[in-house]
């Protein structure tokens, strides 16, 4: 398995294809001293189950060393698609209204889910090996925050969540302090998927101009 890299995460966190159950799948492999946000993603997988435009979860396993969650295999990510990496046949308004989707589904659970770290590689593009259509999935809900029925808001705590150039101004606001005004909803979400779309519909231009990411947070 560990010949079959297709993706890294976090710190220590890589992706491998592999089988589980007789079944091709991705294996995230993250260390053990992260077993408690592979066991936060395998709740949270669950609880989002049984929508076209979420990934799959199909098993948790672990060894002395690692933990493994065995999900849904995607052929890559929006990022690779409009990078040119990635030949599949999916026009972009059909993979933003798919992805919009699956980010309505998380907001609309009965313990609503906030994904925190919406952008391009976070966004799978399945193939089915059926006659179904190429379709975009939602994918890594290790930072993801579940907040109660009628509950709005939450407060940050440590380094907040997101990936430089994608977080919402509310987010990077709050980092060092708490305040009323600047505490995080599913908007946020919202925030990082309109810098998603225009990303998509440009064909890989950011709305924040730099390249940097620190600049774009600035910006």
């Amino acid at each position: 398995m560990t010949q079959n890299v297709i993706g890294m995460g976090g710190p220590g966190t890589t992706v491998y294809s592999g089988e589980f159950d007789g079944r091709k799948v991705a294996i995230k492999r993250l260390l053990k001293s992260r077993w408690e946000e592979a066991d936060k993603e395998r709740a949270l997988l669950l609880q989002a189950d049984n929508h076209p435009n979420i990934v799959r979860y199909f098993g948790l396993k672990s060894d002395d060393m690692f933990e493994y969650l065995a999900l849904e295999l995607c052929r890559g990510n929006l990022k690779d698609l409009i990078e040119g990496r990635l030949n599949v046949q999916l026009d972009s308004l059909t993979i933003l209204s798919q992805a919009l989707a699956g980010l309505d589904h998380l907001h609309s659970l009965q313990h609503p889910i906030i994904h925190r770290d919406i952008k391009p590689s976070n966004i799978l593009i399945l193939v089915p090996n059926t006659k179904e259509s190429p379709r975009a999935v939602i994918a890594d809900l290790g930072c993801s925050k579940q907040i109660m029925p009628g509950q709005t808001s939450y407060s940050i705590s440590g380094s907040g969540a997101g990936t430089s150039g994608w977080i919402a101004p509310e987010v990077l606001n709050g980092f060092g302090y708490q305040s009323e005004k600047c505490r995080p909803t599913n908007k946020m979400d919202i925030f990082s998927m309109g810098i998603v779309a225009f990303y998509t519909l440009t064909s890989g231009y950011h709305p924040l101009h730099d390249v940097n990411p620190i600049k774009r947070d600035m910006n």
